[in-house]
Parts: structure tokens; C-alpha cells; sequence
């Protein structure tokens, strides 16, 4: 193997470090892809080089990215289906059947209304902490999805390392900018995509130049969202801003949850004591 071909295989490995062993197991299903950790294979097979079409159908460029296809597949979830949602929905559960309990071992109602107020007060302390978990999981996957742009020069990098370097290519731009005819301007904005990656300073020259020319403007500005923001135009990004916006409320409120159906519930505890308590007595003070 020559110094190049191993450089290649280091760089797959690199590439593919995140996922467990490096391999993925591919299905697409009614429109929705799902991506799983299979056996290891440095060489891209066949499946994966689909997921990697697929990706770029999705995001209409050129990247080669699985741990970003991986992340995109994490987001796709509905309200009922997130960690926090699933824990409330099982402590509200365990409440009701902890009130049973304690009925079934005949305990006189005010001990069975004082112990389920106390489990009460502590499935909200964890419901708060658990807000607060789901909402750091959604954060940290936007900053997962912006980071994964950025390195695949999905999103324009606005910084530049060497100075000297950034003088030239400057000059350089202006330059090539100035032997343009109108025509040749207009076709150039025309044909921008997200794989040419103009810096801001590029950037906010050609808007200058453009000047007046509200369409020409319009394209330049849309090429900005697309090349600093395009994350935001993905259905997944705008489902986790929901989420996001979800968790960030519940670590301020009461306990809520949605049931198996998508309804909106809230736990109030009074309520479920006064209803499992109904109808019941303990004939004998013995049995507290």
C-alpha cells in the first residue's frame, strides 16, 4: 500500500470514528430513511453510497456525510415520542398504581393521601430536571447539525487564517469583478449555488455591485441564507426548534405530557387522589 492509498483508508476510518464500528445498516420506508450501526467495513458500500445520494437530495449538495444523515434521522420524532414524554407518562402511571397499592394494604386514607402528595412533589422535581435534559439534547443536536455544515462547507466559513493570503484573493476577486460585462454580472449571481463558497467579504461586494437591482439582490440574498442558515430549510430543524420549544417551556410549568393518542395532559395529583380514594375506608384504625 503506497503513502497515498494509506492516507485514503486513515481518512475513512477518521470519517467513520463516530459511528460505533463504521458501518450502517439503510432503510427507507414510506419516504422516511433510517440509518443504524452495522458490521465495519472501511470501503463505502453500495447501501451507503445510496444514503449518500439520498443526502444529497435532501440538502442539494455535494457532501458525503452519514453521522450528519444519522443526526437528521434522530429528529425525526413526534411530541409523544421524546424521552421526557415517555418518562412522565410511566411516573404518572406509577403513581396511580402506588395509590392502589397502598390501598390493597388497607393504609387509612389520610396515610395514603400524605405518601402519594409526597410521590408527587418528587415526580415534579424530576420532571423539571428531565425538561432540562431534553432541552440540552435538542440544543447540542442543532449545534451537532451546524457543526456537521460547517465541515462539510455546507455553511460558508466567514473566518480566514492567513492574512496575506485573504489580501490576495481579494484583489484577485475584485479584479475579475471589474473585467465583467452586465451580462456577464448577472449570469454570474444567476449561476451561484451552494458549492461556491464566497467568503463575506465576497459576499457583501456583490451586493454593493448589484446596488439598485432588487432581483439580482433577492438571488444574493437568498444565496446567503442558503450558505450561512440552509440547516433551517430541513422539515428535521423545524421539528427540533418544536421540540426544543416544548421542553423549554415544561422546565417552567406544571407536568404535562402527551397520552398514546397526542392529547395534552396535565398531572394533577389531587385530582387522581380524590378519585382513587372515592368510595374507599379502612374499618379497622389498625391497619395504617
Amino acid at each position: 500500500m503506497n503513502n497515498e492509498q494509506g492516507n485514503q483508508t486513515a481518512n475513512t476510518q477518521q470519517n467513520n470514528q463516530p459511528f460505533q464500528n463504521g458501518s450502517y445498516k439503510v432503510v427507507v420506508e414510506d419516504g422516511k430513511m433510517t440509518v443504524s450501526p452495522e458490521q465495519s467495513q472501511v470501503n463505502q458500500s453500495k447501501e451507503e453510497q445510496a444514503v449518500a445520494q439520498k443526502l444529497r437530495e435532501k440538502i442539494g449538495t455535494k457532501v458525503n456525510d452519514l453521522e450528519l444523515l444519522y443526526a437528521l434521522d434522530e429528529a425525526n420524532i413526534e411530541y409523544k415520542d421524546m424521552e421526557l414524554n415517555k418518562k412522565t407518562a410511566k411516573d404518572i402511571k406509577d403513581f396511580v398504581n402506588y395509590i392502589q397499592r397502598l390501598k390493597s394494604e388497607r393504609y387509612d386514607r389520610d396515610y395514603i393521601r400524605r405518601q402519594a402528595m409526597a410521590k408527587a412533589n418528587e415526580i415534579e422535581e424530576r420532571y423539571h430536571s428531565n425538561a432540562k435534559k431534553e432541552l440540552n439534547k435538542w440544543t447540542d443536536w442543532q449545534d451537532k447539525v451546524i457543526k456537521r455544515f460547517k465541515e462539510d462547507k455546507l455553511v460558508a466559513n466567514s473566518r480566514f487564517e492567513d492574512p496575506q493570503a485573504e489580501i490576495l484573493n481579494r484583489q484577485n476577486f475584485n479584479a475579475k469583478l471589474g473585467a465583467m460585462t452586465d451580462n456577464e454580472f448577472t449570469n454570474y449571481i444567476n449561476d451561484l449555488t451552494i458549492d461556491d463558497q464566497l467568503s463575506d467579504y465576497e459576499l457583501n461586494t456583490l451586493l454593493a455591485k448589484a446596488n439598485n437591482n432588487n432581483r439580482l439582490r433577492s438571488k444574493l440574498k437568498q444565496y446567503e441564507h442558503n450558505t450561512r442558515k440552509g440547516y433551517e430549510t430541513l422539515p428535521e430543524w423545524n421539528n427540533v426548534q418544536k421540540l426544543a420549544s416544548y421542553a423549554k417551556g415544561w422546565t417552567k410549568t406544571g407536568v404535562k405530557y402527551f397520552d398514546n393518542e397526542g392529547h395534552g395532559q396535565v398531572f394533577f395529583p389531587d385530582a387522581i387522589i380524590l378519585r382513587e380514594l372515592k368510595g374507599y375506608t379502612v374499618s379497622d384504625p389498625s391497619q395504617r
